[in-house]
């Protein structure tokens, strides 16, 4: 871990642009002020994507970066010396599973012949490749164990990534089909988990309108706590993966259902409901006869509209480790890498306007029956 400037300072107080990690870390700022005996204005505290970008920029003057980042190259910024030896060495070294280790004991050998063979200079370089050329990890991996005699085969230099977005479009499309399948789970099932609670909990207060107050209001507080805060909820008490984020979307995807549910019944006219009285229906019978029938259209729209606030939330949801077309954008916010964060949001942008779409012709053709239904 290093500080990289913008050689082209020329504010004579300096602005940092930090990582959330690097500003609270005793071996990050805190430790850094007291060691040289500097003081620091609050510093920028961003994504660690985009402190390259914003330094570049001349958005801000410093930032903390790593030795081997290949972006130090892309974006031009000078290295700060630690003259004063603050930061501690950080080595890289191989961790296997005892269960691996295990399986594939010759990993051991395999593995220390790389020790010694990348120094910072060359992983910065890879690492450049990577983010500025967009030559793939795997191609530059085996260059280089080529290149060192570690693998047999012909050592050929890779070509830069060509051809732009549609390009890497059909390059990755296996990848995209995969991460369409993981967001279209989360979605799905957190929706219709919500549409079995949220309708049946709609016509309990349609029928109990003391309590729609207090629970439609407990239902709102929920809607408004941001995403990334949710997730923070769950993450102690349900961890990583498909179960806390499906729990997040279902929460955020059970105000619109409830509401509708509950509006659709409760604005039926009265004289419907004596009519179906009147000749001798049931509680029951009104409600599946008459009720939901005529409220379906507005049930309908709730489920539409919960399905494509989860699809966009759903990106969220790769920070918890649950997949999805959030995956590339962060992935690519993190490289600085226009494409990769097209490769994800276009998808997750598409999936929204399908789905309402189809939604919106099942709502037609259905609410149509139901009215013949009611009628």
């Amino acid at each position: 871990m290093l500080l990289a400037a913008n050689p082209s300072i020329h504010r004579q107080t300096l602005l940092q642009g930090l990582s959330q990690e690097f500003h609270v870390r005793p071996d990050g700022l805190p430790g850094l002020a007291r060691h040289y005996g500097l003081k620091f204005n609050e510093p920028v505290v961003l994504d660690p994507g985009l402190t390259y970008k914003a330094c570049a920029e001349d958005q801000v003057d410093v930032i903390d970066a790593y030795t081997t980042d290949g972006r130090i190259e892309k974006f031009g910024l000078k290295i700060l010396q630690d003259d004063r030896h603050f930061f501690p060495p950080y080595d890289c070294v191989p961790l296997l599973h005892q269960r691996t280790l295990a399986k594939h004991p010759e990993l051991v050998a395999l593995l220390g012949e790389l020790g010694g063979l990348i120094g910072e200079d060359l992983m910065r370089s890879m690492n450049y490749q990577v983010d500025e050329e967009g030559i793939p990890v795997e191609q530059i991996a085996r260059k280089f164990l080529i290149d060192q005699e570690i693998l047999e085969g012909e050592s050929r230099e890779v070509e830069a990534r060509k051809g732009g977005f549609f390009k890497y479009l059909i390059d990755h499309r296996a990848e995209l089909f995969v991460l369409i399948r993981q967001h279209l789970t989360l979605t799905g099932l957190s929706v219709l988990l919500a549409a079995l609670v949220a309708i049946p909990l709609g016509i309990f207060l349609s029928r109990d309108r003391k309590l729609a107050v207090p629970v439609m209001g407990v239902v709102n507080v929920i809607q408004t706590i941001p995403s990334l805060a949710l997730l923070g909820f769950l993450i102690p008490v349900m961890g990583i993966g498909l179960e806390p984020a499906v729990t997040a979307l279902f929460l955020y995807a059970l105000l619109p259902i409830v509401r509708n549910t509950y509006t659709g019944i409760t604005g039926i006219e009265p004289e419907l409901l004596e009519a179906g009285r009147g000749i001798s229906l049931t509680d029951w019978e009104i409600l599946r006869l008459v009720e939901l029938p005529l409220a379906f259209p507005v049930i309908m729209a709730g489920i539409r509209t919960s399905t494509v606030i989860n699809i966009g939330t759903a990106t969220l949801a790769a920070l918890i480790g649950a997949g999805g077309l959030g995956q590339p954008i962060f992935q690519g916010i993190a490289t600085v890498d226009g494409i990769v964060i097209l490769f994800g949001a276009l998808p997750a942008a598409g999936l929204a306007v399908i789905a309402d779409l189809i939604l919106g012709g099942m709502q037609h053709r259905l609410s149509s029956r139901c009215r013949r239904v009611a009628a």
